[in-house]
């Protein structure tokens, strides 16, 4: 059609499931009651620092697939022993790679790696924070335009 209000026709429908999606998941957030403590204790059940510890090998001039299978290595013995990897040993890291130093219980555990987030759209404190900061005043702006 030349006007083109036939091809318009599936924009504005997914102009109203997005809108439709964007006002439930407001009421779902707004009404969350987040139970901290159990979240805190399953984050350390797992292994969100192994993505820490790859960074780190990698900063250590370690090549990524080199170090994607000793982290991979490492996890399977952590499973193996019933161990976290800030619970290994410096001597069963360094059996696994040689580069790796003392300093990898700085960036080991679960808030060490939180706070290793540090690139733009990453889950860390600082980027979050900067988010939450740009998302108020964008919404203040909007408010004030209103």
């Amino acid at each position: 059609n030349r006007d083109l209000q036939e091809d318009k026709i599936p924009v504005f429908d997914a102009y109203d499931t997005v809108r439709s999606c964007l006002e439930l998941a407001a009421v779902i957030v707004e009404t969350s009651e987040l139970n901290r403590e159990r979240i805190a204790g399953r984050l350390e059940e797992g292994f969100l620092d192994a993505t820490t510890l790859m960074e780190y090998l990698i900063k250590k001039g370690v090549p990524m697939r080199t170090g994607h299978e000793t982290v991979g290595t490492l996890v399977a013995l952590c499973e193996k022993e019933g161990k976290r990897l800030a619970e290994l040993s410096l001597e069963q890291f360094q059996q696994a790679c040689a580069q790796i130093e003392q300093d990898v219980y700085d960036i080991l555990g679960v808030k060490n790696a939180i706070q290793a987030f540090v690139s733009e759209g990453s889950g860390g404190p600082g980027p979050v924070s900067e988010q939450v900061k740009l998302w108020r005043e964008r919404i203040a702006a909007r408010q004030t335009e209103s």
